[in-house]
């Protein structure tokens, strides 16, 4: 994966993302993707670069306009660049309500099997 020119890995189990963390380390850039559990978050800000939590639809009005207000605050040292909200069974809303980062990974790879 790295030697094929692999820069960014995105996962959404922290689980998955540790075991993998171990071998690759911060070779790559490490974005978490989906619902993230209050009681993974202390692991996941030791493994990612990046955070993409946002993943139901009664969120992304009120995260546009906080992400807008912070941005607004032109705050030393925080760059708000990204608005990443909504999933394969989301995007489009999340688009409306002006996201420029979606993750389809369902859409193009299919679901997981996970039979051994």
């Amino acid at each position: 994966m790295i030697e094929a020119g692999e820069k960014i890995v995105g996962e959404n189990y922290v689980q998955e993302a540790g075991r993998a963390f171990e071998i690759i380390r911060k070779e790559v850039k490490w974005h978490f993707i989906g619902h993230l559990q209050k009681n993974k978050v202390k692991k996941s800000v030791k493994i990612f670069d990046m955070i993409e939590t946002v993943d139901s639809y009664p969120y992304f009005i009120e995260t546009r306009k906080i992400f807008k207000k912070i941005k607004a605050l032109n705050l030393p040292r925080v760059e708000m660049k990204y608005l990443s909200m909504g999933m394969t069974n989301s995007y489009q809303i999340a688009i409306e309500e002006k996201a420029n980062m979606v993750r389809i990974g369902t859409l193009i790879f299919g679901k997981r099997n996970y039979k051994n």
